[in-house]
């Protein structure tokens, strides 16, 4: 569900993998949320879902792939910008 194009607008994650010590615990997500959208992440528990979204957000670090948000690498903003713009 990812756009190729970045918009000024959205939160875009792209090959998004997060590790949780030695546990790959998110894999290669990819997707776009758009203002005024409304998303839903299902799975079973221990599936990644609270660990997507804390890397989506910024508080938890991605190893692999990038979360872009108005078109600029998340990892480049300010914690206070991000928090705003968020």
């Amino acid at each position: 569900m990812s756009s190729p194009v970045s918009s000024p607008d959205r939160l875009e994650a792209h090959d998004v993998h997060v590790q949780a010590g030695s546990f790959p615990a998110v894999r290669g997500v990819s997707a776009t949320f758009a203002p005024g959208e409304f998303t839903a992440v299902i799975g079973p528990n221990g599936a990644g879902k609270s660990t997507l979204l804390r890397a989506l957000i910024g508080l938890t670090p991605v190893t692999g792939g990038e979360v872009r948000l108005a078109g600029k690498p998340l990892r480049s903003w300010s914690r206070a910008e991000r928090s705003r713009a968020l």
